[in-house]
């Protein structure tokens, strides 16, 4: 999250990233961030943007997978 936010102020661009994090208590957390680079009337870099917690679509799309390569296994035995 980090490199990408720095590489968006130096180039002073819009950026949208998903990541994970690991939370304190122990589950990881899938993030998407997207955030607007505006400059300011005084000419200073401001993002606009907004995060979502994705995580609940993430493991549905792996349990998604998971199904479909069993589904494979169990159809070419």
């Amino acid at each position: 999250m980090q490199q990408a936010l720095t590489r968006a102020s130096e180039a002073r661009a819009d950026f949208h990233l998903e990541y994970r994090r690991l939370m304190p208590d122990g589950p990881i957390k899938h993030l998407y961030v997207a955030a607007r680079a505006l400059t300011t009337s005084s000419g200073s870099l401001e993002f606009l943007g907004a995060a979502i917690d994705v995580t609940a679509a993430k493991e549905t799309e792996e349990k998604r997978r998971q199904d479909e390569d069993e589904l494979r296994r169990i159809t070419t035995c």
